[in-house]
Formats: C-alpha cells, sequence, structure tokens
C-alpha cells in the first residue's frame, strides 16, 4: 500500500509540474524597433547591461505594478547588481530610504515616509519594496517634495521662492520647447484640452519633474554604477521625457524603455520614438 501511494503522489507531482509548464505565458511583448513579438524572457535578455531601464506605468494599475515587479526580478536574477530609482520617493527622502533597507527604521515608519511622499494606497507599491529590501537593492528617491511641482503646474515656474528653487538641482530650467508641448498633446489627447497659460504650467511642471528625476539618477550613477530600473509615470517613461534628459546629462548612456499597453496612451505612427518595448496581455 505505501508503494501505491508514494506512485500516487509522485503521478500528481508530474501533472502539477507538467500542468505549469504549460500553461501559457502571461504577456507578450512586442519589439518596437521592429515590430517582432518577442517573449518576456527575451525582452530580459536584450535588456541586460543597459544603463538605464525605465519601465513605465499608470500609476493606478495594478498590473503595471506587476509587470514592474517582474522585470526587476529577471534582471536581478542570479544576485545581478541592480539599483531601482522612484518618481514616488523625494529626492530628500534618501537617508529614511537607506535607513529601511538597512534595517535601522520600522515598516511602520516606512509606510508613514510613503504616504509623505505619494498618495495611491500602500499595496499598490507594496511587493515591489518589500522584494527590494529582501534582497538589499538600493532605492533612489527622483522627485521633488509634492508642492514644489504643484505650485508650478498652478503658477507656472516663476512663481517659485528662493527656498523653493533650492529644492531643485543647480542651474535648472523649465523651458519648455514648442515640440515638447506638441508631443504632450499627442501622447495624452486629455492635457490637450487644456488652453493658455493652464497647459503651459502643466507643461513647466513636467519639465520640472523630468529634469529632476534625471539629475538625480545620474548623480546616482556617478557613485553607484549598477544599471538602474526607473518606475515612474508614463509621460516621464517615453523618450522625451526622463531618458531625454538623461541623454543630455550623461553622453552615451544606454537606455531601454518599457510601456505596458494602456488606454489613452497614443504612442502615434512611429511608436519606437518612443519606446524601445510595448507589453500586452496574451
Amino acid at each position: 500500500m505505501k508503494g501505491k501511494a508514494l506512485l500516487i503522489l509522485l503521478a500528481a507531482a508530474f501533472v502539477i509540474c507538467s500542468c505549469s509548464k504549460s500553461r501559457p505565458e502571461k504577456y507578450m511583448v512586442q519589439r518596437l524597433r521592429d515590430g517582432a513579438m518577442i517573449s518576456f524572457s527575451q525582452m530580459i535578455g536584450e535588456l541586460k547591461g543597459t544603463d538605464f531601464v525605465f519601465v513605465g506605468e499608470r500609476h493606478d494599475s495594478m498590473e503595471n505594478h506587476q509587470i514592474q515587479l517582474r522585470v526587476i526580478k529577471d534582471l536581478h536574477a542570479g544576485g545581478a547588481p541592480l539599483a531601482v530609482g522612484f518618481e514616488m520617493f523625494w529626492a530628500r527622502s534618501q537617508p529614511q530610504l537607506d535607513q529601511w533597507l538597512a534595517g535601522k527604521i520600522s515598516d511602520e515608519d516606512f509606510i508613514r515616509l510613503y504616504y509623505r511622499d505619494w498618495r495611491l494606497p500602500w499595496p499598490y507599491y507594496r511587493d515591489i519594496f518589500l522584494y527590494l529590501k529582501k534582497e538589499g537593492i538600493a532605492m533612489v528617491g527622483l522627485n521633488v517634495p509634492r508642492e514644489v511641482s504643484q505650485k508650478v503646474a498652478g503658477q507656472g515656474a516663476a512663481s517659485l521662492s528662493k527656498e523653493e528653487l533650492g529644492e531643485l538641482p543647480p542651474g535648472l530650467s523649465c523651458d519648455v520647447r514648442p515640440e515638447y508641448k506638441e508631443y504632450i498633446r499627442q501622447v495624452f489627447s486629455v492635457h490637450a484640452k487644456n488652453k493658455g497659460e493652464s497647459f503651459q504650467n502643466f507643461c513647466e511642471a513636467q519639465v520640472l519633474w523630468d529634469k529632476v528625476m534625471a539629475w538625480h539618477l545620474v548623480e546616482h550613477r556617478k557613485k553607484h554604477p549598477a544599471p538602474t530600473v526607473v518606475l515612474c509615470g508614463l509621460v516621464h517613461a517615453l523618450r522625451r521625457g526622463i531618458p531625454s534628459r538623461v541623454e543630455e546629462m550623461q553622453k552615451n548612456a544606454s537606455i531601454k524603455i518599457i510601456i505596458p499597453q494602456s488606454p489613452g496612451v497614443n504612442l502615434g505612427s512611429n511608436p519606437s520614438r518612443l519606446a524601445d518595448y510595448l507589453i500586452l496581455k496574451n
């Protein structure tokens, strides 16, 4: 009887194993430079060794965050060195991020810090944060305090006080070129309805975010040259957002951009100008 029971258990294990192996891949990837459909693992292979990997998100999409976590896990497989930069944390929060990773502040204090810097519910990012802590992967705060970006979006960059300007990297300007305005209108049609000064201010705020986050990414890599995954909103992840600012600040930086398929985002007739990979549900 014991032998028969063992055979039954082995057979069941074989069936479970076979089913898991034959389970279809949840995502497919379109490589935008040639339109080829490739596997997720093939994309990861093409990303290895890249200086900056941008993984855009719709902030309130749990699925987008699951994709981000999978990219991080797959790139880190085998213990490959890695850092992760966050739009969700202010640059001034870096000491607390380092302390949490080192176990020097509690999870409760870290969650309070998160809600100070960002407003979406903690569960959206929880699995990402906990994985980074478990694996000892560096977290890099990139953003400016909310009151600074909100003031620019509402009143323009010229309204910033001397103290508020002190939150920005030295020499940063919020110049908005005509082609950038057109890019915002094309990619994010919801903002194309904004007219006049309010749209100008919105664009200035986007430029401010892009330049500040690019500056902190480049400064971090000067001291810690590990490949960096960047988690940020779609408008910042596309090539004319943070990546173009990184290229201005660090010549010859290698950059790849991953975008989950999202409603309301128009990549136009030549999407490879804006991103490298589009994640599609299988």
